[in-house]
């Protein structure tokens, strides 16, 4: 993988896996979970909306509108049912806190709207490791900023994810680079 390929899967891997701490911190601060979830889909949705406006980049997609706003009517009127009234029923009986706030902008603009521009440009094979690495990342951040204390069970299971993962990409070393000036073409082509 190029520098920059590593690059953005790094990024995917701490932006996808720092949800739960925000999470946490928006629930504990007085966000109830389902107006949590409806908030930070609508922020990602608007911000995400708005940057295909920009780019000029929905104009390719005439002639197909018909089929986008059934599919987009039928997203969202699922997303409503099933989100909505619970978001309304256990709307908080106070204002919740300016953490709680923060946490929600942090999930509605970097773990929504950046999360699905890295995944276009990281590519569906790539993007799809990062759902095993998330749960590393997740751990590491409950650790250095909650002071939790993973389990032996649970370190097992961090290794296992990323021997998995390694696995998954195809389980090999890059090959040495030769030193006398031969090539190694077939072998390297291969690899990378």
């Amino acid at each position: 993988m190029s520098r920059r390929s590593w690059l953005i899967f790094g990024a995917l891997a701490l932006i996808w896996g720092i949800p739960y701490l925000f999470i946490k911190l928006a629930v504990d601060g007085g966000l109830p979970p389902a107006t949590l979830a409806c908030a930070r889909i609508a922020i990602g949705a608007v911000i995400l909306l708005a940057l295909a406006t920009q780019a000029r980049v929905l104009g390719s997609l005439r002639g197909h509108w018909p089929w986008i706003v059934v599919f987009a009517v039928v997203e969202l009127a699922v997303a409503a049912l099933v989100l909505v009234p619970f978001a309304l029923l256990d709307a908080p009986s106070w204002t919740p806190s300016a953490t709680a706030w923060a946490a929600l902008a942090v999930l509605g603009v970097l773990c929504t709207a950046t999360m699905a521009i890295l995944i276009v440009a990281a590519g569906p094979s790539r993007a799809s490791l990062i759902t095993y690495i998330n749960p590393v990342v997740a751990v590491a951040l409950g650790v250095v900023v909650l002071g939790e204390h993973p389990g032996v069970v649970a370190l097992i299971g961090l290794v296992a994810i990323l021997g998995g993962s390694w696995l998954g990409s195809g389980g090999r070393a890059a090959a040495p680079r030769p030193t006398d000036g031969s090539s190694q073409a077939g072998v390297g082509a291969r690899l990378s």
